[in-house]
C-alpha cells in the first residue's frame, strides 16, 4: 500500500465548503474533489466479522473517550486493514465473479459520466 496519491487526485480539503446529506449513509460532498466508490456485497463479510468489528469500536470507544484525530485516524486505519484482509479472502456468494453481474456494476458506475462526475478509472 502507498501512501501516494495518483496524478491528478485532490482529496477533501477540510479548509473548503463541506456539503451533507444523508440517504442510507452520510456523504460529503465537494466542488473539485476526487472520490472512489467501491462495490461490496452484502455477504462479502461475515456475520461474525460485522459482530466482532462491532465489539472492537465499542470496546474501543469506551477505551478512548477522548480521542484526537491522530488516534481516530491510526484506529481507523488499522480497522480498514482488517477489513481489507477479510474482503480479500473471498467470502459470500462472489458474485462478481459472474461476468453478467460485473457488467452491471460497470455499467451502474459509468452511468452518470460526463453528466454529474468525470469517471477516470
Amino acid at each position: 500500500m502507498t501512501d501516494v496519491p495518483p496524478p491528478g487526485f485532490r482529496g477533501l480539503s477540510p479548509d473548503l465548503p463541506i456539503r451533507f446529506y444523508h440517504r442510507n449513509l452520510p456523504h460529503w460532498r465537494q466542488d473539485g474533489a476526487t472520490y472512489f466508490f467501491t462495490f461490496r456485497l452484502a455477504d462479502s463479510l461475515p456475520q461474525v466479522m460485522l459482530d466482532q468489528l462491532s465489539e472492537e469500536r465499542e470496546t474501543w470507544l469506551s477505551m478512548h473517550p477522548d480521542a484526537n484525530e491522530d488516534e481516530w485516524r491510526k484506529h481507523l486505519r488499522a480497522v480498514m486493514h482488517k477489513v481489507e484482509a477479510c474482503l480479500d479472502n473471498g467470502h459470500g456468494s462472489c458474485a462478481l465473479r459472474i461476468a453478467e453481474c460485473a457488467a452491471c456494476a460497470a455499467s451502474a458506475s459509468r452511468h452518470f459520466d460526463g453528466e454529474r462526475y468525470d469517471l477516470f478509472s
